[in-house]
């Protein structure tokens, strides 16, 4: 938890600079955290996707549909959430706000293969070694590594898991209303752009009229695109005005993940 407020502390520090952010709106702020307490009570509507949650499976499946994998990554988190889902605020938020939406769940079914890789608390570096997700090594270890109390994200890779498509973009508290993880649209958004390259991918590999060398070097060209169009749409913002960190600990405290006392 001392992480946590150090977090919140430095985020209120910094939110002098951020001019171009629209102002924190603590009233829709509450209404979303009540949001995720309704969908958890009412039922577990991100289950009806049908993940899976094996590594090999999903890459065996993708490969035999020729689809990207959706990777959904979250801390389980067992003080907090419903006992039988326990989780991290982020993904509780992520699950409740982006994947019980009709429309993205039939996305992932239509277009996607949907995998679900759970993070127990306690595990020492990011737990998986396909390339596609190595970007989540380094953030899981500034996050705390062993001592992380919550990180969520989704990601869009190749169907052999080694190259990032598309990824959402940073989640910390102030970024409720603006990051990718947490919103439908966006989240859309990083799908067309996942789609997009896996399309790209396929026509050079598919390209009769390249040597080899040829297609390695569109290969990497195609990489280093995907590199920039994942830098220019994710990454940290600063907290917007009006956030504070007493705002930030009332929905901490509504979502079960603080105690009013500390």
């Amino acid at each position: 938890m001392r992480l946590m407020t150090l977090m919140l502390a430095t985020a209120a520090a910094m939110t002098a600079a951020a001019d171009e952010r629209a102002e924190w709106d603590q009233e829709e702020a509450v209404a979303k955290v009540q949001k995720v307490l309704d969908t958890e009570a009412a039922g577990r509507p991100w289950d009806d996707i049908d993940w899976v949650t094996d590594p090999a499976e999903a890459l065996r499946v993708a490969t035999e549909k020729g689809r990207p994998i959706v990777v959904y990554y979250y801390l389980r988190k067992e003080a907090t959430g419903p006992r039988d889902a326990p989780c991290c605020a982020g993904g509780r938020l992520t699950r409740a706000l982006v994947l019980s939406e009709e429309a993205v769940q039939k996305r992932l079914a239509e277009e996607f293969v949907p995998f679900r890789l759970e993070i127990k608390e306690g595990t020492a570096s990011f737990p998986s070694d396909w390339r596609g997700l190595k970007h989540m090594k380094i953030p899981y270890q500034l996050v705390g590594g062993e001592d992380c109390r919550g990180i969520t994200g989704l990601a869009v890779v190749s169907p052999d898991g080694q190259t990032l498509l598309a990824a959402t973009d940073s989640c910390f508290v102030w970024e409720l209303f603006d990051s990718s993880a947490y919103s439908p649209a966006l989240f859309g958004d990083v799908l067309d752009r996942g789609l997009k390259f896996h399309a790209e991918a396929n026509a050079i590999a598919a390209d009769e009229t390249l040597s080899e060398l040829e297609r390695r070097r569109a290969m990497l060209r195609l990489r280093g695109r995907v590199k920039k169009a994942n830098n220019a749409n994710g990454g940290f913002r600063l907290p917007p005005k009006g956030f504070s960190v007493d705002g930030a600990k009332e929905l901490f405290v509504m979502s079960g993940d603080l105690d009013p006392e500390e």
